[in-house]
């Protein structure tokens, strides 16, 4: 009994002190007051990624197309249930809108396998720090930022999507009936 209470302790520990790293909001996340550094109606800040097809892009090529910017984490919990509604959607309106996604502290590895293993084909961006993501916000995954073809942000969800609420701001922009 007694090696069982050590094993159960020393799983506790283990679990409890890793926990942090894979949550889609973190401990330190919490005490920042405002996390937001864009809003509705802003330009995209200007950035620059490589693509999971190799190509490099930059804020100034989503100019002209309506875009939709996912980032996430794929341990992340919230972010593993929206990703599959991201991806019917970009299956539905991927040839009318740009769908982008960017990871948040991981490597293309980690990436690709989670894609292969979920069957996901949207474009991503594999980022290995916050960088990026930091343009954004400070904290909270899940983020989705959907831009008209002035590359102006008209609608951001944070940590859960309504998969009908965010159909309808991808259609708005869409050419599809």
């Amino acid at each position: 009994m007694k090696r069982f209470a050590q094993f159960f302790f020393i799983i506790t520990v283990l679990f409890s002190t890793t926990l942090p790293l894979y949550s889609c909001e973190s401990v330190i996340e919490n005490t920042e007051p405002d996390s937001e550094t864009i809003h509705v109606g802003d330009k995209l800040p200007f950035f620059t990624i490589k693509t999971s097809q190799g190509d490099s892009l930059s804020t100034d090529d989503l100019i002209g197309k309506p875009t939709v910017l996912v980032f996430f984490h794929t341990m992340c919990g919230d972010c593993q249930r929206e990703l599959p509604v991201v991806e019917s959607l970009y299956q539905k309106y991927g040839k009318e809108v740009r769908f982008v996604c960017i990871s948040r502290e991981q490597t293309d590895e980690e990436v690709a396998a989670y894609w292969e293993k979920h069957q996901l084909s949207i474009p991503y961006s594999a980022q290995t720090d916050r960088s990026v993501f930091s343009l954004f916000a400070s904290s909270t995954i899940p983020r989705i930022y959907i831009t008209d073809t002035t590359n102006t942000i008209t609608t951001i969800f944070i940590e859960k999507a309504d998969a009908q609420e965010l159909e309808e701001a991808i259609k708005r922009h869409s050419t599809k009936e």
